[in-house]
């Protein structure tokens, strides 16, 4: 046995408590290498030999195939609004996600600014939509484009995945910069865009890639999104 002690610390996203996420408003993002370094620099100050972490920084801790709403991690003061039409799915979603950072909203897409109003929510940094664009009518199609777009900050950026390229010329005639990719691993394959602004904003995908050839790995979306159109659950009995 060694004669020396040796004392380290084991971490824990922002505390081992599901509720410590709550009073570190200031903190770095637990994805971020800063808020890792930090700890440990913090530790060493006061004399432990080591810290251990996850050897991976994702949004679900522990390695869990199902979505563990207690154990998400990112932006501590993120926000996170869910808009949908269907009533049974919005009470599923209510019922089943019980998180003071996910707001469900029962309404349209085409009412994002007033539902980010009444949340006294001025901008979302990202918006992230599924919805079926080409079965709606033209009009309704362009208001709920013009809608993110106004809710947009300007540095943010607006994420769609389709199973067609169809809804292309609506998000090029709305925003200023729109990249393409495809992710053939998606059931069925699906085609993303990713809408911005500005072209000057960095328009092209995370990964680089922007003619459809490769996966885009999306950024963290850190506010409201904008969905509609779900399906109810199904009852497992």
């Amino acid at each position: 046995m060694t004669e020396h002690l040796h004392l380290a610390v084991a971490l824990d996203g922002y505390g081992w408590h599901p509720e410590a996420w709550r009073h570190t408003a200031d903190l770095e993002p637990v994805m971020s290498g800063r808020y890792w370094s930090g700890l440990a620099t913090t530790a060493e100050r006061g004399l432990l030999d080591f810290v251990t972490f996850d050897d991976a920084l994702t949004a679900q801790r522990r390695r869990r195939p199902e979505i563990e709403p207690r154990w998400l991690a990112g932006r501590p003061d993120a926000v996170l609004v869910a808009m949908e039409t269907n009533t049974d799915f919005v009470r599923f979603l209510r019922d089943r996600l019980r998180d003071r950072r996910l707001h469900v909203i029962h309404g349209s897409a085409a009412d994002a600014d007033s539902a980010l109003a009444h949340l006294d929510l001025s901008r979302a940094d990202y918006v992230i939509s599924g919805i079926p664009y080409t079965t709606m009518s033209p009009d309704l199609r362009d208001v709920i484009l013009r809608k993110t777009h106004s809710v947009l900050d300007p540095e943010g950026a607006f994420l769609v995945y389709q199973f067609t390229r169809a809804v292309l010329p609506d998000l090029r005639r709305v925003f200023g910069s729109v990249s393409q990719d495809f992710e053939p691993l998606n059931v069925m394959p699906a085609r993303l865009f990713y809408c911005r602004h500005h072209a000057d904003n960095g328009a092209a995908p995370p990964n680089g890639r922007s003619n459809g050839s490769g996966r885009l790995r999306s950024p963290q979306p850190v506010a409201p999104a904008a969905t509609e159109s779900a399906r109810p659950p199904r009852s497992s009995g």
